[in-house]
């Protein structure tokens, strides 16, 4: 029953941000879910979560880049490729050289 209403609440909150954008249009709706959650985390309920890496990464990561990826547009893509691929690779083998030894 705790889960459910902690359910609830953060869905509530998520209608809250929603409502507060209306008013304040300029600021995304990200950053006043953030703010909130902020707020949240400071007030102690006793809710505590317990939330591994890995589920994190497929619940919420893995989603979210496959959205943005069915929504970029094709030329564009195209047109950048050199730059996506430069940061792709060079970063790695950056990071490669840097950290590896």
């Amino acid at each position: 029953m705790e889960i459910f209403l902690l359910v609830l609440f953060l869905l509530g909150l998520i209608a809250l941000s929603n409502m507060i954008n209306r008013l304040v249009f300029f600021i995304p709706v990200p950053l006043i879910q953030i703010a909130l959650g902020m707020i949240v985390a400071v007030i102690p309920f006793g809710f505590e979560i317990p939330l591994s890496p890995d589920l994190f990464f497929v619940l919420f990561v893995a989603p979210l880049l496959f959205n943005d990826g069915k929504r970029i547009p094709r030329d564009e893509l195209w047109n950048m490729r050199a730059p996506i691929l430069l940061l792709a690779l060079g970063l790695v083998f950056a990071t490669m050289l840097a950290g590896g030894h």
